[in-house]
């Protein structure tokens, strides 16, 4: 079993050869929105959710 209930992933990558990016389509702003909610429902911590970031390589 999973130490966390939930996880959650976010590509917030940034290109700066003029390809779409995750980044420049609201990712980093919903990761931060989600982060509050979660903190808010009291579902942070050890056992809760866990917000990932995925970065292209």
């Amino acid at each position: 079993m999973s130490y966390y209930r939930y996880h959650l992933f976010f590509c917030i990558n940034e290109r700066e050869d003029g390809r779409p990016f995750c980044a420049q389509h609201g990712a980093k702003e919903m990761r931060d929105y989600l982060k509050q909610r979660v903190k808010a429902a009291g579902l942070s911590g050890p056992g809760g959710v866990r917000a990932l970031i995925a970065m292209e390589g």
